[in-house]
């Protein structure tokens, strides 16, 4: 027993790639999703562009000798929810909040795969996916207003949230704020990229932070092109 006490034993249990490829079951969130825009009480001009999509993964069984009762295929099911706000004054910001979400659109039809649960295996590969859509965007936004100097100097906001399951990814570009509604409270899970923000935090008097609330240190395209 004394020899036994004086060994150390090292057992290396490494996780399979099946505990981390395939997702555990977890009941389905019960969406509703609405989607509205306003001009707002400061603007004459509302350059907001929004959508809310849903994307699925079915499966059809053609050919099998199974029991249809022993037959499970559920429909997988995601939401994407996006807002963009459009910045540049004149017409430009309206386009640049179109052209980002359109964009969106493309890109999603060009993707190779598509991520429908959350895993341990994908997370670090989402990451890399919302890198490659935003930077992918805001090339497409650059090279606008590269291309045609009316767009020169374009820009906009933009927050997005995937829902997988009862996960969400948000992405939060700028100062168009996400909440969490629950229990009647609404809760803002965004931080305002703004310099009015930056000010609040380094606790400066309310009025001055006032007049820079609308201030962006963030947004598609660079800031550079707005000056």
């Amino acid at each position: 027993m004394a020899a036994f006490d004086e060994e150390t034993v090292e057992f290396n249990i490494q996780r399979t790639f099946a505990e981390d490829f395939f997702a555990t079951d977890e009941p389905r969130l019960q969406l509703r999703p609405a989607a509205a825009t306003h001009v707002g009480r400061v603007r004459d001009r509302n350059e907001d562009h929004y959508a809310v999509i849903r994307s699925t993964r079915s499966r059809e069984v053609l050919f099998t000798n199974l029991p249809d009762d022993v037959i499970t295929f559920p429909d997988d099911e995601a939401f994407g929810l996006v807002v963009a706000d459009g910045i540049g004054g004149n017409a430009s910001g309206d386009f640049a909040s179109q052209l980002a979400v359109q964009t969106l659109f493309e890109l999603a039809g060009r993707a190779t795969s598509w991520v429908m649960k959350i895993t341990d295996l994908n997370a670090q590969d989402i990451h890399q996916r919302v890198e490659a859509y935003i930077n992918e965007i805001q090339k497409t936004l650059r090279n606008y207003g590269e291309a045609y100097p009316k767009f020169a100097g374009m820009g906009t906001t933009w927050t997005s949230t995937h829902i997988l399951g009862r996960h969400a990814i948000v992405v939060h570009i700028g100062d168009s704020r996400a909440y969490l509604y629950r229990d009647s409270e609404l809760q803002l899970i965004t931080r305002d990229q703004t310099l009015g923000q930056e000010m609040a935090d380094m606790g400066m008097p309310d009025d001055d932070v006032r007049r820079f609330r609308n201030l962006l240190t963030n947004s598609l395209v660079r800031l550079s092109d707005f000056y």
